[in-house]
Parts: structure tokens; C-alpha cells; sequence
């Protein structure tokens, strides 16, 4: 599981700045990450071609991910072997995950000294 989130962290630098953007805009590119993740997986494990999945999730993502990221995450999902064992659903849950942490509100707590 360590290797699959630092993975998945390592994959964040994707995401689109979001700075400016709400908390509530932030969560729709980081669900439409994970959906994006899990429907790649799906039309891997079921044989589809990499193009096919591009295609769809084209038409499902495309208003939240522009076609750059939509490319990285079918060939992250059909060729990095650290994601050929994980289902869609896992993968997903877990992407969602990384994202919102990663851009997670400042806390008003301060690290010990």
C-alpha cells in the first residue's frame, strides 16, 4: 500500500494548480481523477485498447481534464506495472484520496519543535 500512495503522489504534479480554485473545484478534478483512473482500468482489464479508453474518457472527463492528463492516465494505467494489479475501484479510491490531501486546507496546527 506505501508503494501504491507514493505512487499515486508522485502522479499529483499532474493535477492542474489549483490555488485560485475552491475547495469544491477541487474536488471535482480530484473525483474526475479517480473516476478517469478507474474506467482506464476497467477497459484495460477487459481488453480494451488504449486509444478506446482514451476515447471515453474523453467524453466522460474532458470538461475537468484537459487531453494531456487524460493520455497520462490511460498510459499510466495500461503500462506502469506498479497499477496492473489494482482494481478500478481501489485505484480510484485511492487517487481521490492523494489529491484532496495533497491540496488539503492549511491546518492551524504547527509541526513540533
Amino acid at each position: 500500500m506505501k508503494t501504491i500512495i507514493v505512487g499515486l503522489l508522485v502522479m499529483l504534479p499532474w493535477t492542474q494548480p489549483m490555488a485560485a480554485n475552491s475547495l469544491g473545484r477541487q474536488q471535482i478534478i480530484c473525483t474526475a481523477w479517480g473516476g478517469a483512473f478507474q474506467m482506464a482500468s476497467e477497459f484495460r482489464d477487459t481488453g480494451q485498447s488504449p486509444q478506446v479508453a482514451f476515447g471515453t474518457i474523453k467524453k466522460t472527463f474532458g470538461q475537468a481534464l484537459p487531453d494531456t492528463n487524460i493520455k497520462r492516465i490511460v498510459n499510466a494505467d495500461y503500462f506502469d506495472p506498479r497499477l496492473a494489479g489494482l482494481s478500478g475501484a481501489a485505484l480510484a479510491y485511492a487517487f481521490e484520496n492523494a489529491c484532496m490531501l495533497h491540496t488539503a486546507p492549511p491546518s492551524p496546527y504547527k509541526p513540533l519543535q
